[in-house]
């Protein structure tokens, strides 16, 4: 969900939670390196991100453990843009999702 904000530029901003997780090739270097890429977003603030969490896989193929976390991006791009600027920092991660899904991922985003 995103949250409308005042700001003093002509485009109003949103807040846009994004959910970053990796349990292939070094999933907390991963996690930490798309956290960072963040930072990179035009027209946006990285403004907070939690701490990086493991989950257990469920369901589909036995699979690592997932390494995740969750960042709080304050942003003047709208929705398309933003999940645009989000798909190429996860295919520049080399963890563009595969068209069918198999459970098992190297770095991906999800927004919300």
């Amino acid at each position: 969900m995103a949250y409308q904000t005042r700001h003093p530029a002509v485009h109003p901003t949103v807040i846009a939670w994004i959910s970053i997780g990796s349990n292939l090739d070094l999933p907390v270097a991963q996690v930490r390196q798309a956290l960072e890429s963040l930072a990179t977003v035009p027209e946006s603030t990285l403004l907070w991100h939690s701490h990086l969490y493991q989950t257990a896989p469920v369901g589909g193929v036995p699979q690592p453990a997932f390494i995740n976390a969750v960042a709080r991006l304050q942003t003047a791009l709208p929705d398309r843009d933003l999940l645009g600027h989000l798909q190429m920092l996860e295919a520049a991660a080399g963890g563009a999702a595969p068209r069918k899904f198999t459970g098992v991922r190297g770095c991906w985003t999800s927004t919300c």
